[in-house]
């Protein structure tokens, strides 16, 4: 219904500003609000039972015992009587059981209609936090889900929480009652209660066979010198028994593990399933299981403490828990994406000393309430914990009714598989190498320093004047498989949506009836339409597996390490960076049957790849199709650099850009050589480029020349071979797509020209550049390169720009 948020707009609309920075404190500030007001009213409704019955002289309030004075206790019915008793010379009063005590029974029962009275007057109060919250139930501007969204999914459930709790605390009682039956809880056992009632005479009570009772020595100080000692010194909190501390402790390290082991890493799976192997239906069980197991562990051995240091870890755990809440909530803006990139976290150096200060207080501040006031401290800390785990239950419950989070690659599952990767055709091969990042600039170097590697480059022409289509990899990737670009008049939002709808590429290599084999993880291929689930069934590897063979521990210790990334204060998160690939690498394993391709997911890890490359080897099969069209994503000269220039893994920081391109090198040079074993290497048509050349982030026009490699060898049936040759052609990304049509056989005309027919030095080529804030896209803009390509005074603005709003963060 939309006419309550209309009808109270005017009310609503100042303070939508302040929600979206402070929403967290508004709602729990409501929420605990009704909290106390629910207990000032049960405490009101105890008070007016007890000053009509005789039962008891003190009570409790806000953990802390109210004595009732002299003048108070002379307005009871009792006290009254006892006052003419000791007139008229000793009296009797009535027995235990007799009518005074039917009496008193009346009263407790009207006392408790009077509660329920009293219950039931919250739900105009449920109703006023109710239109409290409603400025916090706006939807959240885009569909897709990531950190931003999800906060605002969480604002709407804590406002709902916030207009529950008052009607809940109805129930609070009962259940209350339950839960300290289950913990062996004797709520009574530090209540002190009058004695029953005695015969009075002369105005002092006496025995029923009329000797004199003893006197109570307790006087008023006492007492409270006895209160203070039991709400706030160390013996109170000895005298917890080992089930209610277990019961607080269990539910402190629910809460801290549930918020940092399965909260934030399903998020993060969920909102990264386009870029990862894996969803949520394939890893959560695994960090839930995690989860309990440290929970119960750290449960027990909080539970083993007593006094003062029970309160102040329990207190540590429960502030813990709040602070790593917090932190991702609100205080993670400009947080680095996982992107391999270098991070300059001295750039962010006040981040980093306001979100440790923020840290410290509230621990400290949560620690020394601890120490003061441990009851309430407790109370509070339970509360705090289980309103938190509530609202991140729900919004984790969002994250379950999204078919692509649950499965990383939609409703039908197609993944991209390893099926058909180290398989060939007997003739007509169409093999594409894309070595991600890798720049013209970076090639020539490698061609001066280590020439060998082009040894096995027989027939292949290295175009040394290349410009690039789109950057980063999500675009240029999808551009190499579609030859989708931009256009005037249409917006980035409808280029977007429609690459892989509006592309005959795929579809005419398809056509030609070649065997189609895309190894990727940036295809960008959301198979929610008819046209992409077309396009996964018309390749060998494109489908659901079987079972995806997860490395579990390596999937527990990658999800903590991204969640303590996510959680924990700027001045930790370095120990803590990780990059995409890092977590595909680390979660996804072998097949359980190495041989079994189509169970494998495609992973970007080269030193891997070429591990089986080397030992699985290529293979011919004859699968009656015209040729077979291979096209292989790997990590090139991307960042980090973890290859040495013989193809092994050597780890961050122990290799160089020149190694690891060397490397890329001699990975597609022992492909090369199989090949020729295989006698197929003639007959096929290779193209080795990247993605995207050498790119940065920047907000407006880049500050150098881009350029991604392009070697090419076309299919030679002369029977010889020659060196590689080195052309100073104007060609373009552009120019693939012609160029591959043309080696399958297809109408190469209608994609332009290929790169052994572009001969004009002059030649106009169109880059598409992308402008960014740092953490989101900002922008398209277009550049018309002419002359060499690599000089960047031949780089223009066309003013041509498709801007794209990024996501609020």
């Amino acid at each position: 219904m939309e006419w309550p948020a209309q009808a109270l707009g005017f009310i609503t609309e100042p303070y939508h500003q302040l929600a979206d920075d402070w929403w967290f404190a508004i709602p729990l500030i409501a929420f605990i609000f009704s909290l106390i007001t629910l207990q000032c009213r049960k405490s009101s409704v105890v008070m007016q039972r007890l000053m009509t019955s005789p039962s008891r002289t003190k009570v409790k309030r806000f953990g802390k015992r109210k004595f009732i004075s002299d003048k108070q206790r002379n307005k009871f019915p009792l006290s009254r009587l006892l006052e003419k008793q000791r007139a008229a010379g000793g009296s009797e009063a009535p027995r235990s059981g007799g009518p005074g005590a039917q009496e008193a029974g009346r009263a407790e029962g009207g006392a408790a209609r009077r509660l329920s009275r009293a219950a039931a007057s919250h739900l105009p109060e449920a109703a006023v936090a109710t239109l409290f919250a409603l400025p916090f139930m706006a939807e959240p501007a885009y569909a897709y889900v990531d950190p931003s969204v999800m906060t605002y999914t969480i604002q709407a459930l804590a406002g709902v929480a916030v207009a529950l709790s008052a009607v809940l605390g109805v129930a609070f009682r009962k259940t209350r009652r339950k839960l300290f039956s289950l913990l062996k809880i004797d709520e009574n056992a530090r209540k002190e209660v009058e004695g029953d009632i005695h015969r009075v005479a002369a105005g002092e009570p006496v025995g029923d066979d009329g000797a004199p009772l003893p006197p109570r020595e307790e006087t008023l100080e006492g007492s409270r010198a006895g209160d203070a000692k039991k709400d706030g010194d160390d013996s109170a909190s000895k005298r917890i028994r080992w089930g209610a501390r277990f019961g607080y402790a269990l539910l402190a390290s629910a809460f801290l593990f549930y918020t940092l082991l399965v909260v934030a890493p399903l998020e993060i799976v969920a909102s990264n399933s386009g870029s990862l192997l894996v969803g949520i239906e394939d890893v959560g069980w695994y960090m839930v299981a995690f989860s309990a197991g440290l929970t119960i562990a750290c449960a027990l051995l909080l539970s083993a403490l007593r006094g003062k240091a029970f309160a102040v870890a329990l207190a540590a755990v429960t502030g813990f828990a709040i602070c790593c809440y917090l932190q991702a909530m609100f205080m993670n803006q400009g947080l680095p994406i996982a992107d391999g990139n270098p991070v300059s976290w001295q750039d962010h150096a006040p981040k980093t000393w306001g979100t440790a200060a923020v840290w410290l207080a509230l621990l400290a501040a949560l620690g020394t309430a601890s120490l003061i006031r441990p009851r309430l401290s407790r109370i509070l800390g339970a509360a705090a914990a289980i309103a938190l785990v509530i609202v991140q239950s729900i919004g984790v419950a969002s994250l379950l009714l999204n078919p692509e989070a649950l499965t990383a690659m939609g409703a039908e599952k197609f993944e991209c598989t390893e099926d058909g990767l180290f398989e060939l055709a007997p003739e007509n091969n169409v093999v594409v190498f894309v070595l991600d990042t890798y720049d013209t600039n970076d090639l020539l170097r490698i061609h001066e320093i280590a020439p060998d590697c082009f040894l096995p480059f027989e027939d292949f022409t290295l175009f040394s004047n290349v410009t690039g289509s789109m950057v980063p990899t999500r675009y240029g990737v999808p551009f190499l498989t579609t030859a989708a670009l931009p256009e005037k008049g249409k917006s980035f939002d409808e280029f977007y949506e429609n690459r892989y709808n509006n592309s005959t590429f795929l579809p005419d290599v398809a056509a030609a009836d070649y065997s189609i084999g895309l190894y990727s993880d940036s295809l960008e291929l959301d198979f929610d339409t008819d046209k992409e689930k077309e396009i996964a069934r018309s390749t060998v590897n494109l489908h659901s597996t079987e079972k995806k063979q997860i490395n579990a521990m390596e999937t527990i210790k990658m999800l903590a390490k991204s969640a303590l990334y996510r959680d924990l204060p700027w001045a930790l998160k370095p120990s803590f960076w990780y990059y995409t690939d890092e977590m595909n690498n680390a979660m996804v394993t072998l097949s359980a049957d190495e041989r079994d391709d189509a169970s494998t997911l495609y992973q970007m890890n080269d030193p891997a790849y070429y591990e089986k490359l080397t030992t699985k080897r290529l293979s011919v099969v004859d699968e009656g199709t015209a040729g077979a069209f291979r096209f292989i994503h790997l990590n090139g000269t991307h960042i980090p650099y973890l290859m040495d220039e013989s193809c092994t893994e050597v780890g961050e920081g122990n290799a160089t850009l020149d190694q690891q391109a060397e490397g890329a090198l001699n990975i597609v040079g022992e492909y090369l050589e199989q090949m020729k074993e295989l006698g197929v290497y003639d007959s096929s048509t290779i193209v080795v480029t990247a993605d995207h050349g050498y790119w940065y982030s920047t907000p407006d026009m880049v500050a150098g020349p881009t350029s991604p490699i392009m070697l090419v060898k076309p299919a030679n049936d002369s029977g010889s071979r020659k060196p590689m040759a080195i052309s100073n052609a104007p060609v373009s990304h552009m120019d693939f797509h012609p160029t591959v049509i043309e080696a399958i056989g297809g109408d190469s005309d209608a994609y332009g020209d290929t790169v052994f027919e572009i001969n004009d030095p002059g030649r106009k080529r169109l880059y598409y550049m992308t402008t960014s804030n740092g953490r989101h896209d900002t922008g398209i803009r277009e550049i018309e390169i002419s002359g060499d390509a690599l000089d960047f005074n031949n780089w223009k603005l066309t003013g041509n720009d498709w801007p794209i709003t990024p996501p609020e963060d």
